[in-house]
């Protein structure tokens, strides 16, 4: 018998968080602890019950955005952030995630997508509702046709470019893998493919090389 997924939800509006907590009551196998309506509440909440995953939306009172979900990964890691949010554009996105957000949903998506989120999180995976996966896409491809998005990226997996990000932002090898939930050896076999593929011969390269690209401006 496969364990329950406890569930925190934080929100500041009283309507979505009865929708879905109403929808999540309905799931087998998923177990709602408590809901919070400001930022201060939630973190008081996760102290005492101790939840697998947290949805939250990033315009809490009291201390919301991205920072939210640093601070959650900082003090609670092995709880999984899951957004649910009104913001679709590309930035928001990129950047709860980059934060460590392991789920990003809308709230105009059907309630299932929240359900989807739960087990994909708890199975160790990142989830995009269908929708935010086509903003991303639709802000990839119109990146791309104005000619912003950097091509010589494009060899490396979804996984390398991350650790490139994060290299050449400055972070080391072992802070690059408590940010992934990696191993060490993990991050330096990808920092190895990266530079084989982008034909980089220091870790300096690679910093200059992400500040060339217009990551670092």
């Amino acid at each position: 018998m496969e364990e329950e997924i406890k569930v925190l939800i934080a929100d500041g509006h009283p309507l979505v968080r009865a929708g879905v907590i109403t929808v999540l009551k309905g799931v087998q196998g998923v177990k709602v602890l408590g809901e919070a309506s400001d930022w201060r509440e939630a973190m008081s909440l996760m102290r005492e019950a101790e939840p697998d995953v947290l949805v939250l939306d990033l315009s809490l009172p009291q201390g919301g955005g991205v920072r939210c979900i640093r601070e959650l990964r900082k003090s609670f890691p092995r709880v999984a952030p899951v957004v649910l949010s009104s913001r679709s554009s590309e930035d928001h996105v990129l950047a709860s995630l980059d934060a460590g957000a392991l789920g990003y949903v809308l709230k105009e998506d059907p309630l299932d997508e929240v359900c989807n989120a739960l087990k994909s999180v708890c199975s160790g995976k990142t989830y995009l509702s269908s929708n935010t996966a086509h903003e991303l896409a639709t802000g990839y491809l119109s990146a791309r046709r104005a000619g912003k998005v950097p091509t010589v990226l494009e060899a490396l997996t979804a996984r390398e470019r991350e650790v490139f990000h994060l290299v050449g932002g400055g972070k080391k090898n072992r802070e690059v893998a408590e940010h992934l939930f990696i191993s060490i050896k993990t991050v330096e076999k990808h920092r190895a493919n990266i530079m084989r593929k982008l034909q980089l011969r220091s870790a300096t390269e690679l910093r200059q090389l992400w500040q060339k690209l217009g990551f670092g401006s």
